[in-house]
């Protein structure tokens, strides 16, 4: 575990959400700062771990006079649908705030482990039956991918001429306890979210289209090794190994009695067809390698989800 503070850039998604429980469930015993913006309440604070929320200032302020902070930035304030729809909202809202934020803190950036959480299922476009490797030629195809990969770019830019000492993972599609259907975004909710009011699932086109899923706590074990590794390497893919297609997934619910209707729409020209991430290089520099099967995975998010809807009704 790690020995560092940790502050947290969206901690109210669901990745930042989570990580917070598994840094609760795993004893972390440092401090937690999570960053407020435009002044959030101050009793908006998850209660499953003791932390602190800050404003701008303070927050910046805390990193500025820690001795080896280390910042996880997790923010992305519309969807990949939305900032598909609107993009000058999205580039206002992700990328200007993610630049204010990297020169805030560059005059103590060479003491900063920065973890940036990227897109390794839409920076590389489509792929096919290839399994992607960091150095693969990117083809963002959405807006959303876009500023991932300039977000990239700004790290590099400011570890060049200010020493920031950051990591990329680029993370396949995340799934598991505690995620809900929110913003258009994830297959897997999705299904639930459609399962549970009764509705059909929606296939875009033929269902062959493919995604590299990866359970959460294989992501945040991924997330805290990151953050003690040493070596000189900046960007990683963080999956499963493994990919499966819409089909699969639907087949992969019906297993577990989750059965339900569906419907074919057309899949819109930007949505990646497949999509399949290396992780060799993660797995080599972070001695990490994820534990958890999609299936286990599956059966504990669907759990999950049935007891959480049992308690809402009662």
């Amino acid at each position: 575990m790690l020995s560092s503070n940790i502050y947290i850039v969206g901690w109210r998604g669901y990745i930042g959400q989570s990580l917070l429980s598994y840094l609760s469930r795993t004893g972390f015993k440092k401090q937690v700062f999570l960053y407020s913006r435009n002044n959030e309440a101050n009793d908006l604070t998850p209660d499953f771990i003791d932390a602190m929320l800050c404003q701008h200032e303070d927050f910046v302020s805390k990193i500025v006079h820690d001795i080896n902070p280390v910042v996880y930035y997790l923010a992305n304030y519309l969807s990949p649908a939305e900032s598909q729809s609107h993009a000058f909202e999205s580039v206002n809202s992700n990328l200007l705030p993610f630049i204010r934020f990297i020169e805030d803190i560059k005059l103590v950036a060479s003491n900063v482990t920065f973890i940036f959480a990227s897109s390794g299922g839409t920076i590389y476009g489509d792929m096919g039956g290839e399994k992607c490797r960091e150095d693969h030629i990117l083809s963002p195809k959405t807006i959303y991918a876009a500023n991932k990969l300039a977000q990239e770019s700004y790290l590099q830019v400011y570890r060049c001429n200010y020493g920031l000492n950051y990591r990329v993972l680029r993370i396949a599609n995340p799934y598991g306890p505690g995620q809900v259907f929110k913003g258009g975004q994830g297959l897997i909710p999705a299904i639930m979210d459609s399962y549970t009011n009764k509705a059909p699932v929606k296939i875009y086109g033929d269902g062959s289209a493919s995604r590299d899923y990866i359970y959460i706590d294989d992501l945040h074990d991924c997330f805290i090794k990151s953050a003690s590794y040493q070596g000189d390497i900046r960007i990683f893919n963080v999956g499963s190994n493994s990919k499966y297609s819409i089909l699969d997934i639907i087949e992969s619910f019906n297993r577990h009695g989750i059965i339900f209707d569906t419907v074919k729409v057309k899949s819109d020209i930007s949505v990646v067809n497949s999509i399949s991430l290396d992780i060799t290089r993660a797995k080599r520099e972070f001695n990490w390698s994820p534990q958890t099967s999609f299936d286990n995975g599956l059966k504990k998010y669907i759990e999950w989800y049935k007891l959480t809807s049992q308690q809402i009704k009662l």
